[in-house]
């Protein structure tokens, strides 16, 4: 009977010490909140002319008594960027040195932060007493557009996203050109990514005159592409390859845009041949 007992008191104690700090701190925080409420309250009825002033006065006390008591912010936690450094991130805002958790405009933030081209979403919290957390959810990049202006990273939508640092890309991205190939280029990558392989070995894609494509191998091939039934088309591709091994023969140029010939062409300048399409 007497284990029973201080079994029971031993749990209650080491339930008490594990949970104190969160009451008083609870209460604490509610201590503030009214004392707060009261103040603002008080304030409101004070005389139109003063009120600005006092009302200053008063928030420059609140400040000053919410970071006495730890809700200032020291820590932001930024979660979900890959090619957004926290620098990037925090250069977006200004002004959250030396203030209270509670004296900042998280939507304001959410809206400045939305500005950016890569941030295609994000969640920003509170975390009391002195914790931002901000999600960010990046656009994806599917390619580089070659443009007049420059290059561009383009999303899916063929929306631009960023016009520095193309080039950190240029090894891991597609390379389009041509008028309004932005938005066309998901639907053309989709039918080429059907054979792995042979993407791999794809430097840039053209969109000719705003109704076909040409594909532009690393080994200096051209394959001009018909205007309609391009998965036919690259399905043929594949079959030549696999057969043929086209990639190796020299051709500098393939062209199928008639569905009942090939045309094979051979440049008997190699500097032709060896011809890149570069980045600017």
């Amino acid at each position: 009977m007497i284990n029973l007992l201080l079994q029971k008191n031993t749990l209650k104690k080491n339930y008490i010490n594990r949970n104190t700090k969160v009451v008083l701190y609870n209460k604490k925080i509610i201590k503030i909140f009214l004392i707060f409420t009261l103040l603002v309250l008080i304030m409101f009825f004070y005389n139109k002319v003063t009120t600005n002033y006092k009302f200053y006065k008063f928030t420059n006390m609140m400040n000053e008594i919410l970071i006495k008591n730890g809700f200032l912010i020291e820590n932001i936690h930024i979660t979900g960027n890959n090619i957004l450094t926290k620098k990037d991130i925090l250069s977006s805002f200004q002004g959250l040195k030396n203030k209270n958790i509670f004296d900042i405009d998280l939507l304001q933030i959410h809206k400045i932060l939305l500005l950016n081209k890569w941030i295609k979403d994000l969640e920003i919290k509170r975390i009391l007493p002195n914790t931002i957390k901000i999600k960010i959810t990046e656009q994806k990049a599917i390619a580089i557009w070659q443009t007049k202006s420059g290059n561009k990273l383009i999303t899916q939508k063929g929306n631009v996203i960023l016009v520095k640092k193309v080039n950190d890309f240029k090894n891991q991205l597609p390379i389009m050109n041509g008028a309004e190939a932005n938005q066309n280029t998901l639907k053309i990558l989709k039918i080429l990514k059907q054979n792995p392989q042979l993407y791999e070995r794809i430097w840039s894609i053209s969109y000719i005159s705003k109704r076909r494509w040409d594909i532009h191998f690393k080994e200096g091939l051209k394959i001009l592409l018909p205007k309609d039934d391009i998965e036919k088309a690259w399905l043929r591709i594949q079959h030549l390859q696999k057969n043929y091994n086209i990639l190796e023969l020299g051709l500098t140029e393939i062209d199928i845009r008639n569905k009942n010939q090939i045309l094979g062409k051979v440049d008997i300048d190699k500097k032709i041949y060896l011809e890149r399409k570069k980045l600017l």
